[in-house]
């Protein structure tokens, strides 16, 4: 199972993309479909990261769009650039986007500042925030 680490760090940037995607509609990734579902996008391309599922996308406060936030570790950087791609690969040979959806106190303590931790497998995904 992959554990994935995703600081709510002091400048709030995962509380803050919390909020601006419980006031908004949210979408379904490679889909026309929206759902009332509260959560977040999990992107795994080049690095692994957190998204905004809103077709409007994210700023933070310092007006940065499309901000997202990286697991610790998989974000690309000069100094991994020789092994991010093996390490996002053994989390999965492919690209993906998927909805993560939080319950109520999973949201509200992200809101609080609380990091989410992802455990991943190729069946099972959990939560913990």
């Amino acid at each position: 199972m992959h554990k994935l680490f995703f600081d709510n760090d002091k400048n709030n940037t995962l509380s803050d993309m919390v909020a601006w995607a419980s006031d908004r509609p949210r979408k379904i990734p490679y889909v026309e479909e929206y759902t009332d579902d509260m959560g977040l996008w999990l992107v795994k391309d080049e690095g692994i990261y957190l998204m905004s599922p809103t077709d409007e996308r994210f700023v933070d406060k310092k007006g940065t769009k499309n901000k997202v936030v990286y697991a610790k570790g998989y974000k690309p950087t000069k100094a991994n650039r020789d092994t991010l791609w093996d390490k996002t690969h053994d989390v999965s040979p492919d690209d993906f986007a998927e909805f993560i959806p939080l319950t109520g106190d999973q949201l509200r303590r992200a809101k609080n500042g609380y990091p989410i931790r992802i455990e991943l497998s190729e069946t099972q995904l959990n939560i913990l925030v």
